[in-house]
């Protein structure tokens, strides 16, 4: 009880440090603490484990909960994290059930459920938490499309385009690159046939882990924003290799993503794709 109640107050800190604006240096102190945190709670097990992509709902006990936010010791929800958005779902307890809204991290490595209300919910209850199984599958289908786009990108301009940036969502992607004119009617077309036909083409993906010397060697693409190290996590769709510190919402085939309309596109260095 001890153990729980410091947990508790460390965890509430983060949490309301959260909500307001947090400089750098109490960023770092309060991911100290978290750290310290997780190494003191080795005897309880799956401190804020994340659960394989296949648990879709899983028994998990409440660290933390207040009237919108609410932390588990183990968890099925995907943070917002690398231009993909957070998991939303349900948590039932105690004959009662709430909504999760969204899921961010509150420091790296703690995820934090934003939630409509507490429902009574209290720190130690054992519950039942639930993602959104068909919002998920959207957001993999764009996830997965996002990297085929950019691979055909590349194809089609040439290697020097790089990930600036983007957005998966369940209804559409956007990926931001960089590139030093604005596409023409034809290239985006060209782009939307190569992704299509990828699509169709429905290959297997394979996922991997090695090293970052290996994964460079087999020609894998780093992403932008990433942050590598000596291991790391190789997604492989039907030959285009992607480097990868997690991949939150494994494909297994190429035809689990899907490529509509480049509907805007940027000029002057940058550009975007829309799909969905």
């Amino acid at each position: 009880e001890k153990e729980l109640t410091h947990m508790t107050n460390i965890l509430k800190k983060i949490v309301s440090r959260r909500r307001g604006s947090v400089s750098a240096i109490q960023m770092a102190n309060l991911t100290e603490q978290f750290d310290d945190l997780q190494e003191a709670s080795i005897s309880m097990a799956h401190f804020q484990e994340l659960v394989s992509d296949d648990e879709t709902s899983i028994e998990a006990t409440v660290l933390y909960v207040d009237d919108d936010t609410l932390v588990l010791d183990r968890t099925p929800f995907y943070a917002e994290s690398g231009g993909q958005i957070g998991d939303t779902g349900t948590v039932t307890g105690g004959g009662v059930t709430i909504d999760v809204t969204d899921t961010r991290y509150g420091v790296p490595g703690l995820h934090v459920h934003e939630i409509s209300g507490s429902g009574g919910l209290k720190a130690g209850q054992v519950v039942t938490a639930t993602i959104d199984d068909d919002r998920r599958s959207a957001i993999r289908r764009n996830h997965t499309a996002t990297h085929i786009l950019h691979h055909a990108l590349r194809e089609v301009l040439g290697e020097h385009v790089k990930q600036q940036g983007s957005y998966v969502g369940p209804d559409r992607l956007r990926f931001d690159f960089s590139h030093y004119e604005g596409l023409t009617p034809e290239q985006i077309a060209e782009i939307e046939d190569r992704v299509n036909a990828e699509v169709l083409d429905n290959g297997a993906c394979r996922h991997f882990e090695t090293t970052m010397e290996t994964a460079v060697q087999l020609g894998a693409i780093a992403f932008f924003g990433d942050k590598y190290g000596d291991k790391v996590r190789v997604v492989d769709l039907g030959g285009l290799s992607l480097i990868h510190i997690s991949e939150p919402t494994r494909p297994e085939r190429i035809g689990d993503g899907r490529l509509g309309v480049i509907k805007k596109k940027g000029g002057g260095g940058g550009g975007g794709g829309g799909g969905g």
